[in-house]
């Protein structure tokens, strides 16, 4: 994730922080080393607390993909929002969040170091934007998303259609499960699509953001945007990559969930599965639960990018390190 760097503006930094004059909050810079490992807690923290705030739209979200995939009749949001809060309480709106929150702090926290690497690599300008988003990808899903996916996501499904064995089965019992019946390659079931969607998703919201700060920042690129402002933008940015990206979304759930019930689910190629959705749904099935995806990504990346960076700041300033100059 591009973060500012604490020695010096970059061009894999100038996309979150203009330049700016430098200030004495530091002695020194960090090492390398130093820089990536803040990059990871910063990453990873704020990863868990958006999860923490939108891991309920990020339920109802899975559930209406399944439920479309299944042929189960899905309410509108709103409804199922109100279903699922006076029906399960607490324990349905928090339904595979720790699964959920121990993958975003690597997972997040990956992202963030190979984002900057991608973006440090290739430089500033709008191809950077959007390698960085598949560069950071890369990372997250191989060190943890793509597990934590496929587990959180059949705990976070319809009951109805699960295998009977997953039912009110915890993370590990769950990942023994799999690991027992389809090895280790279960647990990366989907790997190829969760990059291509979350690694399109991220690439085309830099994009579009590298593109809204100049924009908004117009000749004068010294100014440091509002956090308003920047909140704004990533909402925005990734709101639209999400809606854009729904069919990637949709084959995803469909190839990962293939393991839990090859009844409702039996494409565990996406290639399969894109034929399959395109010939008995046409468009309307590619796109089906963009209104749910879009409510459970816009507001987890909004607060996900915008407090990064500000939270890598403040580590610099904890321990005494250089943040501009």
């Amino acid at each position: 994730m591009p973060l500012a760097i604490c020695e010096k503006q970059t061009a894999s930094t100038a996309h979150y922080f203009p330049k700016k004059e430098p200030d004495n909050k530091g002695t020194r810079p960090p090492s390398k080393t130093q820089d990536l490992v803040l990059r990871m807690l910063a990453g990873g923290s704020c990863g868990l607390i958006a999860d923490s705030v939108t891991n309920l739209p990020l339920v109802l979200q899975t559930r209406k993909f399944a439920s479309d995939a299944a042929k189960i009749p899905a309410t509108g949001i709103v409804r199922a929002a109100y279903k699922l809060i006076t029906t399960e309480g607490i324990r349905g709106c928090y339904s595979g969040f720790p699964t959920v929150a121990c993958a975003s702090i690597i997972g997040t926290g990956a992202y963030c170091v190979g984002s900057h690497l991608t973006r440090e690599a290739l430089g500033e300008g709008n191809a950077a934007n959007l390698a960085a988003g598949y560069g950071g990808q890369v990372a997250g899903s191989f060190f943890a998303w793509t597990k934590g996916s496929v587990i959180s996501e059949i705990q976070q499904a319809p009951d109805t259609i699960k295998d009977p064995k997953f039912i009110n089965r915890g993370a590990l019992k769950i990942a023994s499960l799999i690991l027992k019946e389809q090895g280790a390659l279960g647990l990366y079931r989907g790997f190829g699509v969760q990059l291509l969607n979350f690694g399109t998703i991220n690439g085309l919201g830099e994009y579009f953001s590298g593109i809204l700060r100049k924009t908004m920042s117009g000749a004068d690129t010294s100014n440091r945007l509002s956090l308003i402002q920047e909140f704004a933008i990533n909402a925005l940015s990734w709101g639209t990559a999400s809606a854009l990206t729904t069919p990637f979304g949709v084959f995803k759930l469909r190839v990962q969930l293939s393991g839990m019930s090859q009844k409702h689910f039996p494409d565990s190629s996406s290639l399969q599965c894109a034929k399959r959705v395109w010939k008995n749904e046409g468009v309307r099935g590619l796109y089906a639960g963009t209104s749910a995806r879009v409510v459970a990504i816009t507001p987890r990346a909004a607060l996900f990018f915008t407090g990064m960076p500000r939270l890598f700041d403040a580590l610099c300033e904890l321990f005494n390190f250089k943040i501009h100059g």
